[in-house]
């Protein structure tokens, strides 16, 4: 049922596993996983309580619960958990990548690549940490190394529109607009609705001098996201 998307299906199914065999760690934290689905993030973490309770060294857990308090908006608490699963399995790339991102949303940029970097050395392949890389490294004024990271990211993930999207505003800050545009046309091909690419290379057209263009992109860029002001 949880492979379906059935998550009432598969909650009344673990309901059921853990009524008949209550220390059934799989079923909590499965059920979890679940609530976590429909966006029921404190039922979620009261089962990942348990599951943890149960083996308190079960790094996937502590990962997981952590990602639900983040979803709630619970940073530190989320911070813990995945520091906490990086103790108990210190190759989790996924942990160094979700510890990562919380890092760079506070703008702590060098913690945020230093996990990053963790995650590539454990996942080489994880396109995600690559752009996330690229955005932190962009951030911290190294465009060369930001452009460097999006290659990657794209190399391993070339459907992913907001890497081009990132790749395309290291460009502009070069002073490129022209390979922005590229970038931004890139993104736009994988996502058609995606306001903050028509947006950007509204801009990379502005700085060319191409104000109808411009504003055409401007035009999208409301169509699809008109509460950004």
């Amino acid at each position: 049922w949880w492979r379906r998307g059935e998550f009432d299906r598969a909650i009344a199914d673990y309901d059921e596993a853990i009524r008949l065999d209550p220390k059934y760690t799989n079923a909590y934290y499965n059920r979890a996983i679940a609530w976590r689905q429909k966006g029921e993030f404190d039922r979620a973490i009261v089962d990942y309580d348990e599951a943890i309770r149960l083996d308190p060294k079960d790094a996937l857990a502590y990962y997981n619960r952590g990602v639900a308090w983040w979803q709630k908006g619970e940073f530190d608490r989320a911070i813990v958990d995945y520091e906490e699963a990086i103790r108990l399995d210190p190759n989790y790339a996924n942990a160094y990548y979700n510890r990562g991102v919380e890092w760079s949303r506070r703008g702590e940029f060098d913690r945020a690549i230093a996990d990053y970097d963790e995650a590539i050395r454990f996942a080489p392949r994880d396109a995600l940490a690559y752009r996330g890389r690229g955005a932190a490294w962009s951030k911290r004024g190294d465009p060369d190394r930001a452009i460097a990271d999006y290659d990657e990211a794209i190399r391993f993930d070339p459907k992913d529109a907001l890497a081009y999207c990132g790749r395309g505003a290291v460009w502009s800050k070069k002073g490129d607009p022209d390979r922005a545009i590229v970038d931004y046309d890139d993104a736009i091909r994988l996502d058609p609705n995606y306001a903050l690419a028509y947006y950007n290379r509204g801009v990379a057209w502005w700085r060319k001098g191409e104000f109808d263009r411009a504003i055409a992109d401007y035009d999208e860029a409301i169509r699809f996201d008109p509460k950004d002001a």
